[in-house]
């Protein structure tokens, strides 16, 4: 699979980091507004950001950044 990843076009990838974006977007707009109604806000942003740390983890430590 990282083979057929790497051999992809700079622009092709690209194009499939945006479109993951978008969908990760989206599906975190959908969990916000369902937990909205039970949920403190407060509650709400602190595992927004706790996930959206875990998103980004695993870059930081491969880049060398953590």
């Amino acid at each position: 699979m990282r083979a057929r990843v790497c051999g992809l076009l700079d622009n092709t990838r690209g194009a499939l980091w945006i479109i993951l974006g978008c969908v990760m977007f989206s599906a975190m707009t959908t969990v916000v507004k369902l937990l909205g109604g039970s949920f403190d806000s407060f509650q709400i942003a602190f595992f927004r950001a706790l996930f959206g740390l875990f998103a980004v983890a695993p870059f930081f430590c491969r880049f060398g950044l953590a």
